[in-house]
């Protein structure tokens, strides 16, 4: 698959992947996105992954682009090319897309609940959106659309950020934690 969006070169591209399936919150990225579709024209919506509630998602957001599935080089591509990542789910309980949207150089706004708690930190990499609140996902997007030098801000600070998530380091601290306990 090659996915090209047509935009004017002021406007910026929203991103959200994951599983399509309503556990995800997908209710209240609808909602949101909704908000926005009806008070903005200066962003594309892109929803890139598979899964049951696509079909009456896709009726849900108008305007928004489908991209279904992607593997590794479209989904790279696919994250380099946006601006903002929209993450709702409030039940993630690592959040790896978020990690990887950072790595991309994309701010995420993401649910102030699971693993994403964990990766973004309010105001310094991202931000932290009440969970299951379009209103508060759709307000976070438009202080992030409407003040670049936040957005570049908090994307510089999240690709620093990504770095930590690195399997090396991971598998350190692990390491590291184990050689503690052991002392006891």
């Amino acid at each position: 698959k090659n996915i090209l969006i047509q935009k004017a070169p002021d406007t910026l591209i929203l991103l959200c992947v994951c599983r399509l399936a309503w556990e995800k919150d997908l209710r209240t990225l609808a909602a949101a996105y909704e908000l926005l579709h009806n008070t903005r024209d200066d962003f594309v919506m892109v929803v890139a992954g598979e899964g049951p509630a696509r079909k009456e998602l896709e009726s849900l957001m108008p305007g928004a682009v489908f991209i279904g599935y992607l593997e590794e080089n479209e989904l790279s591509k696919t994250y380099a090319s946006s601006d903002i990542f929209l993450f709702p789910s409030s039940r993630e309980t690592f959040g790896n897309v978020t990690i990887e949207a950072m790595a991309s150089g994309i701010v995420p706004v993401v649910a102030n609940a699971g693993g994403s708690r964990t990766i973004v930190r309010d105001g310094e990499n991202g931000l932290l959106a009440q969970p299951k609140s379009a209103e508060d996902f759709y307000r976070k997007t438009v202080m992030l659309l409407d003040d670049r030098v936040l957005r570049n801000k908090l994307r510089i600070t999240g690709l620093d950020d990504s770095t930590h998530y690195a399997w090396d380091k991971v598998f350190a601290r692990v390491l590291e934690v184990y050689h503690r306990l052991r002392k006891f």
